[in-house]
């Protein structure tokens, strides 16, 4: 059993050699049963309700993110995938950061940074040639978080220390550039 599979996929290999749900479960350098693994997403689950209450009760006065772009585009040119984007009148952000994942057939790795830009800047390109830049017959996605500040607001439980950050998902593309 290859410890990288998902904990679901562990414990229905051990079903099907005799396992039983008291059988230890080997996940990311740590070994529970069935239930225990379940329950770890409990507190998780208990910690976001008590964060809604808390944003609730304070009025909804927790500190926002930056806006995300307005508009996002993605498109393929000689040597280079270009990504430019425009932002909502009155937005203000401290800096963008770009997120690319590379998909080729039967491979698939997680999103990592590629750029971290001034919040300025309204175009990037990545270029092949460059370390780490496209290469042909590899499909990329991509997704663009504008940055603001630091949050040293504590109200509604939110974490302080952290910068914050646009959602992902308004940006994120689910086709590759053409």
């Amino acid at each position: 059993m290859r410890p990288s599979l998902p904990i679901g996929r562990h414990y229905k290999a051990l079903r099907t050699s005799g396992g039983n749900d008291e059988t230890l479960i080997p996940y990311a350098g740590r070994q529970m049963t069935k239930n225990q693994w379940a329950l770890t997403s409990k507190d998780s689950i208990f910690q976001m309700f008590e964060r809604a209450i808390a944003n609730y009760n304070s009025g909804f006065g927790i500190a926002q993110p930056p806006l995300p772009p307005e508009k996002f585009s993605v498109t393929s040119g000689p040597g280079k995938i270009v990504l430019a984007w425009e932002t909502y009148q009155g937005a203000t952000q401290n800096g963008w950061e770009i997120y690319r994942k590379a998909k080729q057939w039967q491979d698939q790795q997680g999103y990592e940074l590629l750029a971290t830009l001034d919040g300025a800047a309204r175009r990037y390109e990545d270029k092949a040639g460059e370390a780490n830049g496209p290469q042909r017959g590899i499909d990329y996605f991509y997704y663009i978080q504008a940055v603001g500040d630091v949050n040293n607001n504590a109200t509604g439980k939110t974490p302080t220390g952290v910068r914050l950050k646009s959602g992902r998902y308004y940006t994120q593309t689910y086709l590759p550039p053409t």
